[in-house]
């Protein structure tokens, strides 16, 4: 038995989907299919999970030489660049490209941002 839990944000709207592969048969898989944060919610709670944290931010993502770079707005956080790539040296070469020094840089997550 398989299960899988899709995402898909189209922008104006957001559906999550929770399948269960039972077999091969035309009535094979099991669906529950969302398209609110508040059916989400429910939805995890049916499965299972204990409410934790709420978290909302806004992302850009743009790819440059097979490298991922993604612009994070946070509430109460100074927007900050995301680099992430295969190797060092590569996300090393995009922090030059980009005109910042690696000196710039810090390796920190949100939450422990929002810790300090």
């Amino acid at each position: 038995m398989k299960r899988v839990i899709d995402g898909l944000d189209q922008g104006d709207k957001v559906t999550l989907c929770y399948k269960k592969f039972t077999g091969n048969k035309i009535d094979g898989t099991k669906e529950v299919e969302v398209e609110s944060f508040e059916e989400t919610a429910k939805l995890f709670e049916a499965l299972g999970y204990e409410y934790h944290a709420y978290q909302e931010n806004k992302r850009e993502s743009y790819e440059l030489n097979g490298v991922q770079i993604e612009i994070d707005l946070w509430p109460k956080i100074p927007p900050y660049i995301g680099i992430e790539g295969k190797t060092e040296l590569v996300v090393q070469e995009i922090v030059k490209l980009l005109g910042f020094k690696m000196e710039d840089t810090c390796a920190l997550n949100t939450r422990f941002i929002y810790d300090k």
